[in-house]
């Protein structure tokens, strides 16, 4: 999360919804990560609390998102949380890049989401992109070089 004083609250589970990705992004090479309505799928992920005077900050990170406020289960409580979601809602599905689908795992493992849930998402097919993206994170060093 690349907002200054956001604070990992815990894990936590939004319940009907999946993972898509979407859209072709310039900056990541492939496809982008949204949630969508699903009966009985979950998607397992963090809740961060972030300061409200960053929150038009956290809104131009996200651009071409809009908010949603979401109920997530926690482990002994259900939290409102704000996240984000595609806009276009017809946006083609499109397979993420190698390096973005990497950056989400690695954020899966880092606060041990679900080991049946990172196999999922590791299962997810990306589109084989070969070369380098607009950001610069140590996940992605070994992918981020020069086809």
């Amino acid at each position: 999360m690349e907002i200054k004083g956001a604070e990992y609250e815990c894990n936590g589970i939004l319940k009907n919804h999946t993972v898509d990705f979407v859209a072709t992004s310039k900056r990541w090479h492939g496809g982008l990560a949204t949630i969508r309505d699903k009966r009985g799928a979950e998607v397992h992920g963090c809740v961060w609390r972030v300061p409200e005077d960053f929150a038009a900050e956290l809104d131009r990170q996200e651009a071409g998102y809009h908010r949603l406020i979401v109920p997530i289960e926690c482990s002994d409580c259900v939290i409102e949380c704000r996240t984000y979601q595609y806009s276009n809602e017809k946006a083609p599905l499109q397979p993420p890049s190698p390096h973005y689908k990497t950056v989400i795992l690695a954020g899966a493992v880092e606060h041990s989401l679900p080991a049946d849930y990172i196999k999922e998402l590791a299962s997810i097919p990306d589109n084989g992109y070969k070369g380098r993206v607009e950001v610069d994170l140590e996940a992605i060093k070994h992918l981020n070089v020069d086809a």
